[in-house]
């Protein structure tokens, strides 16, 4: 069981952080927005490092889609203060403006009607990161009698508080380790997230422990806070889903460590579960949508010692549409805002997202917030969501979206934000024989709620930063878009695109619909683990293989492989030329499993002996390396 993804809370904990003050829309808001007179011949821009009011000098600035458009000259840098004016009888109307500086990311504006813009550019390279780790005391634990147990396992979960920062970089999860460590049990060790930690206890005469637990976490002032858990045995065992997991957990205390300086690796971040928890929190769910997974949470927002707000989590509540129907009633678990927690402002939010992890369509989420502070016991009531927005492209250039509104959504679309995303497979800094994925942000995009689409700058060859290529590297890599739609309901000004501050979306935002879509690229990875087996009639055979790590897999459409079947597997003149030296057959068109996507195939094959082949497909739907052949084929109609 992995339940590991459906914990990933950080395009969830974005919204349920808020702040104290709007900045006015004209001028703009210093540390990015826009904002000034209409647009009538003159255009101001300045660019300044993300989360800062400092300026860059010498940053990259066009006003238009490509260089010369609309008018000549539309390209330049900025001064010394990290400012730059453009003056053309063609800055009427709308402009689109892009800005980027040496290691970091592009930032586009597009339908700009106003006359000045701040943009915010943040840095490409990850946040640099530290291992944290130690005890999480106070747990209490039930032996029961000559060590027979309860029949339950208690258990804790460490993670870190989320600032606004950090959650609109969409770069910090909230949940599980993606690093494993092991949890002694009677059947010998057994592999779970690295932020948990079992106290020792006794179930059947048997032990259970796992005395300490791991997490990574950027660099600076962190605040990490732990949730103490009560499951029935079985239901650990059994479980299947998140879902399954949290609707049999009991919450019962937390801690929290607030403001710690981390600057390296420590195993001195101790938390003592000491501040009981109350389930005093009803939510009243509607209108979840078939084919997700419903995920609640209580918590709220407190004050960093930089004054920067930070998010955290009391209470977890779910159910699947699916089975359970798409109502609920759920009750969550929350923390006086007294003691450590005193600054603490309530909130709650639910979102649901696909359950499955397949890229483009399959995947994504939507989520509704309630920040704006209350006192429990309390009842809140969602029923208003979007609908999961869904990403369209045929070129890798122009990017469309689904309307995500309907009958029981907010009431508009105020903005859209894209973000085009590197993603890497690099070595786990944890585990030697692991990987993780490297996410590296080089574009982010803005545009108006009510548009559709967006097409990509046409960068010049002064632009100062390339965008990585995945077919020319011999990485495992992959570009995705990724995209937002977003609701500002807090905000106490009525919205307007030609006058909000960047960070508007972290401080008023109570709705939110994401997904992503991965750019075409060809596959580097040779199938491997082919096993031959008989099927369930006469003459049937059933192949198996493992299925492709390679990111550039084919996830967009229903075809993730091909197959071919030859009479012979020595080529006439070796080494052979694919795919007629010796002659594959594609068969791919003869499953009968009723899926092409699946690591899968049955059919029945001809009398004689049979070699079979499997290839890869890639996004760009050419096919991957062939063993020794070692060629990229352009797919062709399976037959």
């Amino acid at each position: 069981m992995d339940v590991r993804p459906a914990l990933s809370f950080s395009f969830l904990v974005l919204v349920l952080a808020t702040a104290a003050g709007k900045a006015a829309a004209a001028p703009p808001d210093p540390s990015g927005g826009t904002g000034g007179a209409p647009l009538a011949g003159t255009l101001t821009v300045r660019v300044v490092a993300a989360g800062t009011t400092s300026p860059l000098a010498g940053a990259f600035v066009m006003a238009g889609p490509a260089e010369g458009v609309p008018f000549a000259g539309n390209v330049g840098t900025t001064d010394g203060l990290g400012e730059i004016t453009f003056t053309s009888p063609a800055l009427t109307g709308t402009i689109t403006v892009t800005a980027g500086a040496a290691a970091r990311a592009y930032v586009t504006t597009y339908a700009l009607a106003v006359s000045e813009v701040v943009l915010p550019l943040p840095p490409i390279e990850p946040l640099q990161t530290a291992r944290l780790g130690d005890q999480f005391s106070g747990i209490e634990v039930n032996n029961g009698t000559f060590c027979f147990g309860d029949g339950n396992l208690d258990f804790g979960f460490v993670v870190p508080a989320v600032s606004i920062d950090q959650a609109l970089s969409g770069g910090v999860a909230l949940g599980l380790s993606t690093t494993d460590e092991p949890l002694s049990t009677p059947q010998g060790p057994v592999l779970v997230p690295s932020n948990l930690y079992f106290p020792r206890q006794c179930e059947l005469t048997q032990y259970y422990e796992k005395s300490s637990y791991h997490l990574r976490v950027s660099t600076g002032l962190r605040t990490l806070f732990g949730l103490s858990v009560r499951i029935p045995a079985l239901s650990f065992v059994n479980a299947r889903t998140i879902v399954d997991l949290i609707k049999a957990m009991t919450f019962r205390e937390m801690d929290i460590l607030r403001d710690l300086s981390v600057t390296a690796d420590s195993d001195a971040a101790d938390l003592n579960a000491d501040l009981p928890l109350s389930q005093n929190l009803t939510l009243q769910v509607s209108n979840g949508q078939p084919g997700t997974q419903v995920l609640a949470a209580a918590g709220g927002r407190i004050t960093a010692g930089d004054g920067q707000q930070e998010v955290i989590v009391t209470g977890l509540g779910a159910f699947d549409p699916d089975t359970d129907g798409s109502s609920a009633t759920l009750n969550l678990t929350t923390r006086p805002a007294t003691g450590e927690l005193a600054d603490l402002i309530h909130a709650a939010f639910v979102t649901q997202q696909r359950d499955t992890d397949t890229i483009g369509n399959g995947r994504g989420a939507t989520t509704a917030l309630i920040r704006s502070g209350f006192t429990p016991p309390a009842t809140r009531s969602f029923s208003s969501f979007y609908g999961i927005v869904e990403v369209a492209s045929s070129d890798d250039v122009t990017f469309s979206w689904t309307d995500v509104s309907s009958a029981t959504s907010p009431p508009a679309r105020h903005l859209n934000t894209s973000r085009l995303v590197h993603e890497k497979e690099v070595p786990n800094p944890d585990d030697p024989l692991a990987t993780i994925t490297e996410s590296r942000t080089y574009w982010v995009l803005y545009t108006p709620g009510s548009a559709g689409s967006l097409t990509l700058p046409a960068l010049p060859g002064s632009a100062p930063t390339a965008i990585p290529d995945p077919d020319a590297t011999a990485a495992n890599d992959r570009l995705d878009l990724t995209h937002a739609v977003q609701f500002l309901g807090d905000d106490p000004a009525s919205f307007t695109y030609d006058g909000f501050a960047f960070s508007d979306v972290g401080s008023y935002g109570t709705h939110v619909s994401s997904n992503d879509r991965p750019l075409r690229c060809d596959t580097k990875s040779e199938i491997t683990g082919l096993v031959l087996a008989k099927g369930t009639t006469p003459g049937q055979i059933v192949l198996s293989w493992n299925g492709s790590p390679d990111y550039c897999h084919d996830t967009l459409s229903d075809h993730g492989y091909e197959v071919y079947a030859a009479g012979g597997a020595r080529p006439t003149l070796p080494p052979g030329s694919w795919p007629s030296d010796p002659p594959f057959d594609k068969i791919t068109g003869q499953d009968l499993d009723g899926s092409l996507k699946n690591a899968g195939f049955t059919y029945v094959p001809p009398d004689g002996k049979v070699f079979y082949l499997i290839t890869d497909r890639g996004l760009s739907e050419n096919e991957g390396p062939v063993g020794h052949y070692g060629a990229f084929v352009p797919s062709a109609p399976a037959p």
